[in-house]
């Protein structure tokens, strides 16, 4: 029997993440290149979707619609890749618990393109309010601090080299929090951020359906990810 140990930590609930990389992550499971589960998190303090997909065990369907080789695709894919949802607005301890975990070999974000800047405004000691890079780079220091492996991260927002402008971010929040050039270090070899570009319509709930947290989808899906051979080692695609 496979056991499908938790090993990504996604941030961001968004309906683009749960109807394309979750996607990429259910299939992987389902074809056996993959036994990972996701945990998700929401970068600010919205826990509507949240609370939503733990009600129903954080199992939803990706509704496929449109064409595709000129045939018409209307069809289910049932999602049961997410084992469950923290709410970071009030358990972030619960999100570093699963930062820091040794099973944990991916990070995933989307959070909007205005998400991976730097602001010098942000404390350490106000992480709720802090900007989502802010956010990963405490997340990352606890991982450093527990003698992390490496970690892959992968952003999906749609900016021009979104990988190497995270990691700028994160190396400019250590100095910011006064890290230490340990962390610098660990951030420069043991996090492997991807520069990717992601392509799918996601058009959100399906009006009138059952299933309250459903995610309507053109067929077409794209993933292209800039990645070194520790990341390609790890990634299921």
């Amino acid at each position: 029997q496979v056991i499908f140990m938790e090993k990504i930590l996604q941030i961001g609930e968004g309906n683009f993440l749960r109807a394309f990389f979750d996607y990429y992550i259910q299939l992987a499971n389902e074809t056996g290149d993959y036994n990972g589960k996701v945990v998700i998190c929401q970068p600010r303090t919205n826990n509507k979707v949240i609370n939503a997909l733990n009600a129903q065990n954080c199992n939803y369907d990706v509704v496929l619609r449109g064409r595709h080789c000129g045939e018409v695709v209307d069809k289910r894919i049932e999602i049961n890749c997410v084992s469950r949802c923290i709410d970071s607005s009030i358990d972030f301890d619960s999100v570093v618990a699963v930062a820091k975990s040794d099973n944990t070999e991916i990070i995933v974000s989307n959070t909007t393109e205005a998400g991976i800047t730097f602001n010098p405004d942000d404390e350490v000691d106000n992480l709720l309010s802090a900007s989502f890079p802010a956010k990963l780079a405490f997340l990352l220091y606890n991982r450093y601090l527990a003698n992390g492996k490496d970690i892959v991260i992968l952003p999906v927002e749609l900016i021009d080299n979104n990988g190497d402008t995270l990691k700028k971010c994160i190396l400019q929040y250590g100095e910011l929090f006064t890290f230490g050039e340990g962390f610098a270090d660990y951030v420069n070899t043991k996090c492997h951020f991807c520069n990717t570009l992601v392509d799918r319509i996601v058009t959100g709930y399906p009006v009138g359906d059952a299933d309250p947290c459903a995610v309507a989808c053109e067929p077409y899906e794209s993933f292209v990810i800039q990645a070194d051979d520790y990341a390609k080692s790890v990634l299921p695609f």
